[in-house]
Protein backbone atom coordinates (compact mmCIF):
# COMPACT_ATOMS: atom_id res chain seq x y z
CA UNK A 1 0.00 0.00 0.00
CA UNK A 2 1.51 3.72 -0.73
CA UNK A 3 1.83 6.33 1.64
CA UNK A 4 -0.57 8.15 -0.11
CA UNK A 5 -3.33 5.34 0.15
CA UNK A 6 -2.46 5.14 3.90
CA UNK A 7 -2.38 8.94 4.10
CA UNK A 8 -6.21 8.47 2.70
CA UNK A 9 -6.99 5.51 5.29
CA UNK A 10 -6.02 7.78 7.65
CA UNK A 11 -8.26 10.48 7.17
CA UNK A 12 -11.20 8.35 6.33
CA UNK A 13 -10.93 6.77 9.92
CA UNK A 14 -10.20 10.01 11.25
CA UNK A 15 -13.24 11.36 9.81
CA UNK A 16 -15.28 8.36 11.21
CA UNK A 17 -13.67 8.77 14.66
CA UNK A 18 -14.95 12.41 14.77
CA UNK A 19 -18.20 12.45 13.24
CA UNK A 20 -18.51 9.58 16.17
CA UNK A 21 -17.48 11.69 19.40
CA UNK A 22 -19.75 14.32 17.65
CA UNK A 23 -22.69 11.71 17.80
CA UNK A 24 -21.87 10.83 21.22
CA UNK A 25 -21.60 14.73 22.06
CA UNK A 26 -25.20 15.27 20.89
CA UNK A 27 -26.57 12.20 22.44
CA UNK A 28 -24.22 13.70 25.70
CA UNK A 29 -26.50 17.26 25.38
CA UNK A 30 -29.76 15.19 24.65
CA UNK A 31 -29.59 12.40 27.40
CA UNK A 32 -26.79 13.27 29.61
CA UNK A 33 -23.59 11.94 29.59
CA UNK A 34 -23.77 8.04 29.43
CA UNK A 35 -21.17 5.78 31.36
CA UNK A 36 -20.15 2.47 29.96
CA UNK A 37 -20.45 -1.09 32.35
CA UNK A 38 -16.31 -1.44 31.44
CA UNK A 39 -16.07 2.30 33.70
CA UNK A 40 -17.74 0.94 36.41
CA UNK A 41 -15.96 -2.21 36.72
CA UNK A 42 -12.34 -1.39 36.09
CA UNK A 43 -10.84 -1.27 39.60
CA UNK A 44 -9.60 2.32 40.21
CA UNK A 45 -12.26 4.27 38.05
CA UNK A 46 -14.62 6.88 40.28
CA UNK A 47 -17.98 6.49 38.80
CA UNK A 48 -20.41 8.53 41.19
CA UNK A 49 -23.56 7.10 41.38
CA UNK A 50 -25.08 9.48 44.47
CA UNK A 51 -26.28 12.83 44.62
CA UNK A 52 -25.20 14.07 47.75
CA UNK A 53 -27.46 17.17 48.45
CA UNK A 54 -26.27 18.86 51.33
CA UNK A 55 -24.07 16.28 53.01
CA UNK A 56 -26.90 13.95 53.40
CA UNK A 57 -27.27 10.22 51.57
CA UNK A 58 -31.07 8.79 51.08
CA UNK A 59 -31.74 5.86 52.62
CA UNK A 60 -32.33 4.24 49.27
CA UNK A 61 -28.36 4.96 48.01
CA UNK A 62 -27.72 4.18 51.74
CA UNK A 63 -29.20 0.78 51.08
CA UNK A 64 -27.75 0.41 47.66
CA UNK A 65 -23.43 0.84 49.37
CA UNK A 66 -24.93 -1.83 52.05
CA UNK A 67 -25.69 -4.42 49.02
CA UNK A 68 -22.19 -3.68 47.55
CA UNK A 69 -20.50 -3.88 51.18
CA UNK A 70 -22.65 -7.13 51.54
CA UNK A 71 -21.26 -8.38 47.97
CA UNK A 72 -17.83 -7.44 47.69
CA UNK A 73 -16.01 -8.51 50.95
CA UNK A 74 -12.58 -10.14 51.72
CA UNK A 75 -11.13 -12.51 54.53
CA UNK A 76 -8.67 -11.02 56.85
CA UNK A 77 -7.26 -13.87 57.35
CA UNK A 78 -9.60 -14.23 60.94
CA UNK A 79 -12.29 -16.03 59.07
CA UNK A 80 -14.60 -13.15 58.74
CA UNK A 81 -15.11 -11.50 56.08
CA UNK A 82 -14.99 -7.47 55.99
CA UNK A 83 -16.54 -5.37 53.15
CA UNK A 84 -13.80 -3.67 50.52
CA UNK A 85 -14.54 -0.07 51.33
CA UNK A 86 -11.52 1.10 49.42
CA UNK A 87 -12.60 -0.36 46.93
CA UNK A 88 -16.61 0.41 47.10
CA UNK A 89 -15.72 3.89 48.06
CA UNK A 90 -13.52 4.14 44.84
CA UNK A 91 -16.05 2.45 42.68
CA UNK A 92 -19.19 4.18 44.44
CA UNK A 93 -17.20 7.85 44.79
CA UNK A 94 -17.85 7.66 48.48
CA UNK A 95 -15.27 8.05 50.91
CA UNK A 96 -14.21 5.23 53.73
CA UNK A 97 -15.21 6.63 56.58
CA UNK A 98 -18.64 7.46 55.10
CA UNK A 99 -18.76 3.43 54.22
CA UNK A 100 -17.24 2.39 57.15
CA UNK A 101 -19.95 4.58 59.58
CA UNK A 102 -22.84 3.01 57.68
CA UNK A 103 -21.57 -0.32 57.70
CA UNK A 104 -21.62 -0.06 61.47
CA UNK A 105 -25.13 1.20 61.81
CA UNK A 106 -26.08 -1.35 58.71
CA UNK A 107 -28.90 -2.95 60.78
CA UNK A 108 -30.77 0.78 61.21
CA UNK A 109 -30.04 1.34 57.46
CA UNK A 110 -32.01 -2.13 56.73
CA UNK A 111 -34.76 -1.24 58.88
CA UNK A 112 -35.98 1.98 57.97
CA UNK A 113 -35.68 0.83 54.04
CA UNK A 114 -37.51 -2.50 55.12
CA UNK A 115 -40.19 0.78 56.76
CA UNK A 116 -40.14 2.83 53.75
CA UNK A 117 -40.80 -0.19 51.53
CA UNK A 118 -43.79 -1.87 53.89
CA UNK A 119 -45.92 1.74 54.49
CA UNK A 120 -45.41 2.34 50.39
CA UNK A 121 -46.37 -0.95 49.56
CA UNK A 122 -49.54 -0.13 51.71
CA UNK A 123 -49.79 3.27 50.24
CA UNK A 124 -50.12 1.64 46.95
CA UNK A 125 -52.74 -1.08 48.23
CA UNK A 126 -55.38 1.87 49.07
CA UNK A 127 -54.16 3.76 45.70
CA UNK A 128 -55.44 0.50 44.35
CA UNK A 129 -58.20 0.10 46.60
CA UNK A 130 -60.26 3.36 46.01
CA UNK A 131 -59.01 3.31 42.02
CA UNK A 132 -61.17 0.41 42.22
CA UNK A 133 -63.84 2.11 44.03
CA UNK A 134 -64.28 4.18 41.58
CA UNK A 135 -64.37 2.11 38.65
CA UNK A 136 -67.27 0.06 40.53
CA UNK A 137 -69.28 3.39 41.49
CA UNK A 138 -68.86 4.33 37.74
CA UNK A 139 -70.69 0.74 36.84
CA UNK A 140 -73.90 2.35 38.40
CA UNK A 141 -74.05 4.92 35.37
CA UNK A 142 -74.47 2.64 32.97
CA UNK A 143 -77.71 1.56 31.58
CA UNK A 144 -77.05 -1.94 30.04
CA UNK A 145 -79.77 -1.57 27.42
CA UNK A 146 -77.68 0.79 25.69
CA UNK A 147 -74.81 -1.08 25.10
CA UNK A 148 -75.85 -3.14 22.66
CA UNK A 149 -76.55 -0.51 20.06
CA UNK A 150 -72.91 0.39 20.10
CA UNK A 151 -70.28 -1.99 19.91
CA UNK A 152 -67.67 0.77 20.45
CA UNK A 153 -69.57 1.18 24.23
CA UNK A 154 -70.01 -2.65 25.07
CA UNK A 155 -66.32 -3.23 24.29
CA UNK A 156 -65.22 -0.31 26.68
CA UNK A 157 -67.51 -1.95 29.21
CA UNK A 158 -66.04 -5.17 28.48
CA UNK A 159 -62.38 -3.63 28.82
CA UNK A 160 -63.60 -2.01 32.32
CA UNK A 161 -64.95 -4.95 33.56
CA UNK A 162 -61.46 -6.88 32.40
CA UNK A 163 -59.40 -4.07 34.61
CA UNK A 164 -61.64 -4.23 37.76
CA UNK A 165 -61.40 -8.22 37.90
CA UNK A 166 -57.61 -8.06 37.11
CA UNK A 167 -57.06 -5.27 39.96
CA UNK A 168 -58.77 -7.24 42.27
CA UNK A 169 -56.90 -9.97 41.68
CA UNK A 170 -53.86 -8.55 41.87
CA UNK A 171 -54.88 -6.75 45.05
CA UNK A 172 -55.23 -10.49 46.40
CA UNK A 173 -52.24 -11.42 45.26
CA UNK A 174 -53.84 -13.82 42.78
CA UNK A 175 -52.18 -14.59 38.88
CA UNK A 176 -54.20 -12.72 36.69
CA UNK A 177 -54.10 -15.06 34.29
CA UNK A 178 -54.04 -18.88 33.77
CA UNK A 179 -50.70 -20.21 31.73
CA UNK A 180 -51.46 -24.54 31.74
CA UNK A 181 -48.11 -26.22 31.17
CA UNK A 182 -47.38 -29.95 31.44
CA UNK A 183 -45.27 -31.32 33.83
CA UNK A 184 -42.96 -33.78 32.04
CA UNK A 185 -40.39 -36.25 33.67
CA UNK A 186 -39.73 -35.63 37.25
CA UNK A 187 -37.01 -34.91 39.34
CA UNK A 188 -32.98 -35.45 38.21
CA UNK A 189 -31.27 -37.24 40.85
CA UNK A 190 -27.67 -36.17 41.17
CA UNK A 191 -25.23 -38.57 42.17
CA UNK A 192 -21.76 -38.14 43.51
CA UNK A 193 -18.64 -39.61 41.30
Amino acid sequence: MSKADKLKKLRQEETKSKDLQNSIKQADELFGKTITVSEMVKEGDEVPLFARRNGKYSIDEKHLALMFMKGIQEDKGNGKLVPKFAHIGKMLGLKRQTLHKWWESRNLIEKQHSSIMDEGMRFVGSALMLEMFRMVQSLKQIDYTDLFSKPSDLKNFISLMNIVANKALMYNSKPTSKVEHQHTGGVAMVLPE
